[in-house]
């Protein structure tokens, strides 16, 4: 299970630089009035984008941040294949994926928050503890039926 924790930290850090990365990047197009889409980040595609750029210095810093984008990009997908190597020996990895709209990534990362689920005493305390409890919230101490104004529990008020 330690295993599976630090790999999903792992892929979970790659993730939050991989965005990092693309904010930078897509700022300094933005910054010099340079519209880009994803072409920004390709590597291919990105080398056509720079000459747009209007100083040498900006051209270089994009180099630089697609470089280590590439890089990063790279760490993540082996991050997530060894992430997903480790949750497919818990035994509740194939009843997570079975479940529609669940997929390798959030079971990997379900399965290393939560632990055994045998651990709880009942299966509410699990929801609640998994976020998949069904929850009320009044954030109003009165109610309006009708155009009379109620407070909760009570009579109208005049």
């Amino acid at each position: 299970m330690q295993s599976l924790k630090e790999s999903v930290r792992a892929y979970q850090c790659l993730t939050e630089a991989n965005t990092r990365l693309k904010n930078q990047l897509k700022a300094v197009f933005r910054g010099c009035g340079v519209a880009v889409g994803q072409q920004a980040y390709a590597t291919k595609s990105r080398e056509k984008v720079i000459r747009e750029l209007r100083f040498s210095a900006q051209r270089e810093r994009v180099l630089r941040l697609g470089a280590v984008l590439d890089e990063v990009t790279v760490q993540r997908a082996e991050a997530l294949k060894t992430m997903v190597k480790y949750a497919r020996k818990n035994k509740m990895y194939k009843p997570l994926r079975q479940i529609d709209g669940i997929g390798p990534i959030f079971s990997a990362m379900f399965i290393s928050e939560v632990g055994d689920p045998r651990r709880f005493r009942t299966r509410s305390q699990f929801w609640s503890y998994a976020g998949l409890a069904i929850m009320t919230d009044d954030t109003a101490v009165y109610s309006q039926q009708f155009g009379t104004l109620f407070a909760k529990g009570s009579a109208p008020i005049c």
